[in-house]
């Protein structure tokens, strides 16, 4: 039942997308803005746009080397809207190196809105550091909103309404293939419920972080990317399932932070020993070169590189298995 109302609920959207696009879209409207080593670009897509119709949203900060940009470039507000906009998907990936020695920042929204009339996105005000000179220098970007155009989706105003008919004779019959009817519906909704009951109770208890992050590894092995010569692909791979492993155990939302922002992050959690958070530091060092700056490693140091994600993962888990042995001891009171 579940599949049938998912297929005919992509099947309206389809068609309602379908009947969006033949009603046209005007372009991109963009602002941007230079301060410094640091320069931004705030676009959105497109600028005017039918009620309901979703619109992209992107905004690229762009550094010198030896300059950082506070992220969020963007912070979505506690009800989930930029402004007047509704937020259906934020996605703020990892810093990238440039060839220039700078770094590039990105974030990109989904919005929408069914409210007819113009409307605001925020304006941008992004701090950012400059570590070049001797004297570490502090700054604030500031671009301007953008401003889009909502149109209703309705071609009028005027609908076929009619009066009222009055009463109807409903036709009559017998009573008792009705009672059939609802007596089978009612078995078959409590049999249902029984076998879900049955289902949960057989399921056990939800894996681990770690074991997930094993399952993972291991799928990572047998796929075969660093035979095919993929590395980006091996590496984000392995990336991710080390932060979601770590997110898992730490808890310090490794898959929603660049590599700096978490390396920080890591190195104030006690709960990470020097080896580990140096072996961490190196590994997602190397990972960000293969995914953002066309680095190459060659099949060996891939294979290294998992074999590394897998220690590091065995020896987090021995390591809070160890604490949890431990004797508790008891501390007198003044």
């Amino acid at each position: 039942m579940r599949s049938l109302c998912a297929i005919s609920m992509l099947a309206t959207m389809a068609a309602l997308g379908c009947e969006i696009e033949t009603t046209g879209e005007s372009a991109r409207i963009t602002e941007e803005a230079t301060r410094g080593p640091v320069h931004v670009l705030y676009q959105a897509t497109p600028e005017t746009a039918l009620a309901g119709t979703r619109i992209e949203v992107s905004i690229i900060a762009t550094s010198e080397s030896g300059c950082d940009v506070q992220t969020p470039l963007l912070a979505v507000s506690e009800g989930g809207t930029l402004g007047e906009l509704h937020v259906l998907k934020c996605e703020a990936p990892a810093d990238i190196p440039l060839q220039s020695g700078g770094r590039q920042w990105t974030q990109t929204f989904v919005v929408d809105s069914f409210v007819p009339g113009p409307v605001m996105l925020p304006e941008l005000s992004i701090d950012f550091t400059d570590h070049r000179a001797t004297t570490e220098m502090t700054g604030t970007i500031e671009v301007a909103p953008l401003q889009l155009t909502i149109v209703s989706s309705l071609e009028s105003e005027q609908s076929d309404m009619h009066d009222i008919a009055g009463w109807m004779e409903l036709p009559g019959g017998p009573w008792w293939p009705w009672l059939l009817t609802g007596g089978g519906f009612l078995v078959v909704m409590i049999g249902g419920a029984l076998w879900l009951m049955t289902m949960s109770r057989d399921a056990g208890p939800p894996p681990t972080a770690a074991e997930l992050a094993r399952a993972a590894l291991d799928s990572l092995r047998t796929r075969g990317d660093l035979a095919r010569g993929e590395s980006a692909a091996f590496y984000t791979g392995l990336s991710n399932i080390v932060r979601r492993y770590i997110e898992g155990r730490f808890n310090l939302a490794a898959p929603r932070k660049t590599t700096n922002e978490f390396l920080r992050d890591a190195e104030q959690d006690t709960r990470l020993i020097d080896s580990q958070r140096s072996h961490l530091q190196e590994f997602l060092r190397t990972a960000d070169l293969v995914k953002f700056a066309g680095h190459e490693p060659a099949i060996d140091q891939g294979h290294a590189a998992m074999a590394e994600a897998s220690r590091f993962i065995d020896d987090c888990e021995q390591r809070f298995t160890n604490t949890e042995l431990e004797p508790q001891r008891e501390v007198a009171t003044c």
